[in-house]
């Protein structure tokens, strides 16, 4: 019923052996609108905030994939309820290279 009623965003990062982001993430919705309050592309909002947090993270959450996931899903759940005023389900999908 969630997913329903909150919709669905989706992020993938890929991070390299150094610790580094590979790329920017990439984010994927589901019932929720293309355009924001700010009449930009919600997806596009949404990839450069994870990318400004990431950018901006210490190097110890990067390092940790559960704490960065939890940091990850607030910074998309905040960007969501100040662009559309709603806090989606997000799922965090993160891979390392080795």
């Amino acid at each position: 019923i969630k997913l329903a009623v909150n919709g669905l965003i989706i992020v993938n990062i890929i991070i390299d052996e150094n610790d580094d982001m590979l790329g920017e993430p990439w984010c994927e919705i589901s019932g929720l609108v293309d355009f924001g309050q700010s009449d930009c592309n919600f997806i596009d909002i949404l990839e450069e905030d994870v990318s400004q947090y990431i950018g901006r993270s210490s190097l110890s959450i990067i390092q940790d994939d559960d704490r960065l996931e939890k940091e990850i899903k607030s910074v998309v759940r905040q960007t969501a309820l100040a662009e559309i005023g709603k806090k989606p389900e997000v799922s965090i999908i993160i891979s390392r290279l080795s």
